[in-house]
């Protein structure tokens, strides 16, 4: 073989690679989730390109965690601290970690900063994948079929024209974490903005101070108290909670848990997206819901 037929063969290799990596980077890739316990999203991820691990897909964590087991056996640098506050204003003190790639649903990326925190060993759970990692790409959480898929900017675009666009406010802490928030109706009229939740599992938390706004009466045999050592909660079930700019996306019936001393109007996790599909959508400040 001539040496310009070899290395005619080499370039049209490599040119067929290469159009077959850029085809698959511009198609969305699928795969299913698990509920743990029936409330909490977990996903397979890959980290270091090598370990194999089930994560749970938290998107109000804010940041990528790890357990101190799996911090063990990562090739990590430090990367610096991090303070966070939990939706009862408790501070969250963590040190940050470059970890060298995280790969979720097919979607790779490099230097991903993770947060080592130790509680995760006594919960059984190794790491947390927050809305940090999607923030440049579309995410869609299908509770129909229990899958992920990360969308690219067409696919996202045609979910857009068969849903329900719902604007989306984001809260960034610095370059580390990243939590989102819509805003919802509570009954006929009372607008709250609740943060975008999978790790409250299927429940509901409301600050307390809507209660005199809804009319509640905590002394009702329909509410039922419980002291806590921040603060008490008052279980109950509103009628109707929905999107404030989309009505007709709502649920009957909801157990709502209000609870003293929220940071946020309130906190929704995935009971209220029960036989729906969500896209998240970070870069446009968008969710589609179907």
């Amino acid at each position: 073989m001539s040496l310009f037929k070899a290395i005619g063969l080499i370039c049209i290799f490599l040119f067929l690679m290469t159009a077959s990596a850029v085809a698959n980077a511009g198609q969305p890739n699928t795969v299913s989730f698990e509920l743990l316990g029936g409330d909490y999203l977990t996903v397979d991820v890959i980290l270091q390109d090598s370990i194999q691990d089930r994560w749970l897909l938290d998107t109000g964590a804010g940041v990528q965690i790890v357990s101190q087991a799996l911090f063990d056996q990562l090739d990590m640098v430090p990367a610096g601290h991090f303070t966070a506050f939990r939706m009862t204003g408790e501070r969250f003190d963590v040190e940050l970690f470059g970890l060298r790639s995280l790969q979720v649903a097919g979607y790779r990326k490099e230097n991903v900063l993770v947060a080592l925190w130790p509680v995760l060993d006594s919960m059984g759970i190794s790491g947390i994948v927050s809305l940090k990692f999607f923030e440049d790409r579309a995410l869609t959480i299908d509770f129909v079929d229990n899958s992920l898929t990360v969308e690219t900017a067409t696919s996202v675009e045609r979910i857009a024209g068969n849903g329900t666009v719902v604007p989306i406010e984001t809260q960034r802490y610095r370059d580390s974490g990243l939590d989102i928030f819509a805003v919802f109706k509570l009954g006929d009229s009372f607008k709250a903005e609740f943060e975008i939740d999978t790790g409250s599992g299927r429940r509901l938390w409301i600050d307390s101070r809507f209660l005199s706004k809804l009319a509640i009466d905590t002394t009702s045999d329909t509410v039922t108290k419980k002291p806590t050592d921040t603060g008490s909660w008052y279980i109950t079930y509103l009628d109707r909670v929905s999107l404030w700019d989309s009505p007709s996306i709502s649920t009957d019936s909801v157990r709502a848990i209000f609870r003293d001393n929220l940071i946020y109007d309130g906190v929704i996790g995935i009971g209220f997206w029960t036989d729906r599909a969500i896209t998240i959508d970070i870069p446009n400040h968008r969710m589609i819901v179907r």
